[in-house]
């Protein structure tokens, strides 16, 4: 538990930025809440984050992953469906890899 309380609620590397659940569309990364980061929902998924960078979330349960240029969904419902699914980005190239 300490080691996952230690974890940031966003991580940004380049212009690739992890959070949780995605951004307020257009508030600066410096800006950003917790409770954004972790519970946001519609607003960031029907406009994107507004920022120049591609984010890498979850929190949305869909069937298959989601990869677009300023976006990346992971989250494919793995308690329900058994699906789990991560990322590998390589020299800014994102390949999806899925188990279950």
């Amino acid at each position: 538990m300490a080691f996952l309380r230690s974890l940031p609620v966003l991580l940004t590397m380049g212009t690739d930025v992890f959070a949780h659940a995605g951004l307020k569309p257009g508030r600066p990364l410096s800006e950003q809440t917790d409770d954004d980061l972790m519970w946001i929902r519609r607003s960031f998924l029907d406009l994107g984050p507004g920022l120049p960078v591609r984010v890498f979330h979850g929190h949305t349960p869909m069937r298959e992953a989601h990869v677009g240029p300023d976006r990346v969904s992971l989250d494919t419902h793995c308690y329900r469906s058994g699906r789990l699914t991560a990322a590998r980005v390589l020299a800014g190239d994102v390949t999806i890899l899925s188990v279950g």
